[in-house]
């Protein structure tokens, strides 16, 4: 009998804690600062759930990145490609102005 995996549950949550912790280092200490220790440690998961999941370190920062961006500067998509551009732009200037923000501006 075969499994299909849920999107959510146990294993979407400690995704999330992943990432998340992912971004908090990141914007601590750089891109080439933090280790999957330090990740795991903060997200409450052995590092092995890091590695089972990203063993490439780039695609761990590219996902908790891209997860971040999306969840801080959501892309509209109305009639008014103009309307939706000018509130993407401000939106995003705003999250640039943010201490996170700024420190992950600073990292890529």
């Amino acid at each position: 009998m075969t499994h299909a995996r849920r999107p959510g549950g146990r294993t979407a949550r400690v995704r999330a804690r992943i990432l998340a912790a992912t971004v908090e280092l990141i914007a601590r200490d750089g891109v080439s600062g933090f280790r999957y220790e330090e990740v795991a440690d903060r997200a409450g998961v052995h590092k092995t759930s890091i590695y089972r999941n990203w063993p490439e370190r780039d695609e761990l920062v590219i996902e908790a990145l891209s997860r971040h961006a999306d969840r801080q500067v959501p892309f509209a998509d109305t009639v008014d490609l103009r309307a939706d551009l000018v509130e993407f732009l401000l939106t995003l200037a705003g999250e640039l102005e943010t201490p996170v923000g700024r420190a992950l501006l600073h990292a890529v």
